[in-house]
């Protein structure tokens, strides 16, 4: 990993997290492992290149 993801927070349901990168708070609807999640992102690409090359994220929902 890049060291872009600073941290992973999930709500009481699983469904809503939080996860920042160094550039800040991203968002967006995506899956990680298995739980289909909602964040917020403000840099897409940089989200996308950093948690997929992890392995944490399996696929991108537009």
């Amino acid at each position: 990993m890049q060291n872009l993801l600073k941290s992973l927070a999930f709500s009481n349901t699983e469904l809503e997290c939080r996860i920042y990168l160094d550039s800040g708070l991203i968002s967006g609807k995506f899956l990680i492992t298995k739980y289909e999640v909602t964040a917020k992102f403000d840099s897409f690409i940089e989200f996308e290149l950093g948690l997929i090359s992890s392995g944490l994220i399996k696929h991108i929902i537009n």
